[in-house]
């Protein structure tokens, strides 16, 4: 008698003996899935390959994001960010993709599906970015987006956002756990078959955790925090998670008219925050 497989929530990793439409754990909907079905793909055994280059990394010439993520973006890999609305998050990634253009002369595609094609290239000109090889596409439709990577294959992409895209044969709204877990598995699938570099941006809930099911922190191979701080101008990128590299790294941007510029010296500003009155003034590295 063949053997039967369990059924797995893929929300809290929760076993049960048959599929339930509501998981009795995390009270998930639809979250069981057969084991040894979430991916299908050739199996190949490979063998170490001791020539193989152990720092695959994009520079991105900004010293704090180079750093935070390890030794810069790791080449085929998919990088979750979050942040609250209007921190800064569509500001940081173009000027990633301006110096990425840059050095690597790579095709990037901008994928936008909350702001239109022009409002992108308005804030590419004010931001005084210079290169003129990145392409904008203003999509919310998944199986648009699909077909536009896959004839255009790209290198580089960002999905902004993926609370905003949508798979039509899913009877849910935008940003439902079963939207985002389908595209987040179909975006991997895709960028790792394809070798394309992505960055994911996401929207975040009240408590700041990035928004939709915890698979898709799971599933990505970086998390990336994009936070303000109080209602000063200053914001903080930080690493919650790095398959390449350490965690728990943070760097210090200013927000000005031409976008996010990095703080050097952040001790320095913090400092000058300080009520000059204060006796005495420490600085304490942790």
């Amino acid at each position: 008698m063949p053997k039967k497989n369990n059924y797995i929530c893929i929300e809290c990793e929760f076993i049960s003996l048959k599929w339930q439409g509501k998981c009795p754990e995390c009270s998930s909907w639809n979250s069981f899935q057969e084991e040894g079905k979430a991916f299908i793909s050739e199996s190949k055994l490979k063998k170490i390959n001791f020539e193989v280059k152990v720092n695959n990394y994009y520079k991105t010439k900004i010293s704090g994001i180079d750093r935070v993520m390890g030794g810069g973006i790791r080449h085929h890999s998919i990088n979750l960010m979050g942040g609250e609305p209007g921190i800064g998050k569509s500001t940081l990634l173009l000027s990633i993709c301006d110096r990425f253009l840059k050095k690597y002369k790579k095709k990037t595609i901008y994928i936008s599906g909350e702001e239109s094609s022009d409002q992108i290239n308005d804030r590419f000109l004010r931001m005084n970015l210079k290169s003129n090889d990145l392409r904008i596409l203003h999509e919310t439709s998944w199986n648009q987006i699909k077909k536009v990577i896959e004839k255009e294959e790209p290198e580089f992409i960002i999905l902004d956002s993926i609370h905003t895209t949508l798979i039509e044969d899913i009877s849910s709204i935008a940003g439902s756990l079963n939207q985002v877990r389908e595209i987040i598995y179909d975006l991997t699938r895709l960028a790792k078959t394809k070798k394309i570099t992505c960055f994911v941006i996401g929207h975040i809930t009240k408590d700041g955790q990035v928004a939709g099911p915890k698979t898709l922190e799971h599933m990505v191979d970086g998390v990336f925090s994009l936070e303000g701080i109080n209602k000063m101008n200053y914001r903080i990128f930080r690493c919650l998670k790095n398959r390449f590299g350490k965690t728990n790294e943070s760097c210090l941007f200013e927000m000005n008219e031409k976008g996010l510029i990095e703080v050097d010296n952040p001790e320095t500003y913090f400092l000058n925050e300080v009520n000059s009155k204060a006796i005495g003034r420490s600085i304490t590295y942790i």
